[in-house]
């Protein structure tokens, strides 16, 4: 084997370690905020952050898949896979935006159904504070995801990544929601805060979707990256396409 190759293989381990560590950053930070959202809920009753916490959960179940998806797509070429297992991470991002649809049906049902119900939220402060910690340990984690994502080109870690920003963004209409019963004592205003959060989380999906589902369907690359591939081929004598 030449250097080449050599310090190549390296380099493909040196990535496929770094896709799996930062896929078990996620799934040991998401896990947090998890028991942080429940205790929360719990204590305050308020179906808003019970809200977050569903979608932290099902955020959960989507990072565990994207990490196996990423074990699985680091293994080299064999037989039955002579390209690899590279489809792998993007059948993962469909999978978990699936499950990030999932969150926004069941949060919208928990919704309307405290809206009918009547709403009750205790101890303000304490969600207030939670929730303020959860969303500064996402958004952290998430720029650290996302940084990853893209220098390694993984879709399924830009999936988790993506799942965890859309967290943050309910996170924060939470927030708001909780600032307004503190301020106003009307908690009617925690439901439906809990449905905008619906929206961020079902565009979240969408976005995760399509770019999926555009890797696993081969659509064609934008014209500017074909027009710097052809400049980079022109370069090269004997280059035939």
């Amino acid at each position: 084997m030449s250097t080449t190759d050599t310090a190549l293989g390296r380099r493909i381990a040196d990535l496929q370690r770094t896709k799996e560590r930062v896929s078990r950053v996620s799934i040991g930070t998401i896990s947090l905020l998890i028991a942080m959202k429940v205790v929360a809920a719990v204590i305050t009753g308020s179906i808003g952050i019970l809200a977050d916490a569903v979608h932290s959960l099902i955020d959960l179940t989507g990072a565990i898949v994207g990490y196996f998806a990423v074990r699985v797509a680091g293994r080299p070429p064999d037989a039955n896979h002579r390209f690899g297992h590279g489809r792998a991470e993007d059948l993962a991002g469909g999978v978990i935006a699936g499950l990030i649809f999932l969150a926004g049906g069941i949060i919208a049902y928990q919704s309307v159904q405290r809206l009918i119900s009547g709403s009750v939220v205790e101890m303000v402060d304490a969600g207030i504070i939670t929730t303020a910690a959860a969303i500064a340990i996402n958004v952290a984690v998430s720029r650290y995801v996302f940084t990853v994502a893209r220098r390694v080109d993984s879709v399924a870690l830009e999936a988790t990544g993506r799942d965890l920003m859309a967290d943050v963004l309910s996170s924060v209409a939470v927030l708001v929601g909780l600032l307004l019963v503190r301020i106003t004592g009307k908690a009617v205003l925690d439901p439906i805060v809990a449905l905008i959060v619906v929206v961020f989380i079902i565009q979240a999906a969408a976005i995760t979707m399509r770019k999926a589902m555009s890797a696993l369907m081969d659509t064609k690359l934008p014209e500017e990256e074909e027009r710097r591939i052809r400049e980079i081929l022109d370069g090269h004598r004997g280059v035939i396409f």
